[in-house]
């Protein structure tokens, strides 16, 4: 029961991230209105608008186009209740860039993972060995020359720097 909660929580993190600042300020009325997919009575958290408050969300394809307290109609519906819904968030210092934490990653609903501190020495070469296969957003800082991060720390502290070790 609990990995169908993970489960759940994932899908409706990555749903949520797939479009952001569509909520409570932007309602509209649902008349007739059919959904591909709804999730009902989740805690959506919202930091661009403020709102923190249960709610029932209507996707269309990949965008939400509906939130409101009103029942929803949904080919497809996920109960959401006792989980909170919000936008994807952004993890700025990552180290463990590759699918097996992406995948962790997604599960505690982060949907982008940015390796900012080292950097990596091929930018181009980093997004093309993820390109189409990471579940979640990635990316990098390019190392702005060999060692040249470690050889500044160096000069300042006044000890030696070896490699990337030091930084």
């Amino acid at each position: 029961m609990k990995r169908l909660s993970v489960v759940v929580a994932f899908c409706v993190l990555i749903l949520l991230s797939l479009t952001v600042g569509q909520l409570e300020s932007k309602e509209r009325p649902t008349g007739a209105q059919r959904f591909d997919l709804v999730l009902t009575g989740g805690r959506v958290i919202d930091p661009e608008t403020g709102l923190d408050a249960i709610r029932n969300v209507g996707v269309r394809g990949d965008t939400i186009t509906q939130v409101s307290t009103e029942r929803l109609e949904g080919t497809r519906t996920i109960d959401a209740s006792g989980l909170m819904v919000a936008p994807g968030f952004i993890d700025l210092h990552e180290h463990g860039q590759n699918q097996e934490a992406y995948r962790l990653m997604a599960l505690d609903g982060v949907t982008t993972a940015l390796e900012l501190e080292v950097g990596v020495p091929d930018v181009r070469r980093f997004i093309d060995a993820r390109a189409g296969r990471s579940p979640i957003h990635f990316g990098a800082t390019a190392i702005p020359g060999e060692d040249a991060r470690c050889q500044v720390a160096a000069r300042r502290l006044t000890r030696e720097c070896s490699g990337l070790a030091c930084c």
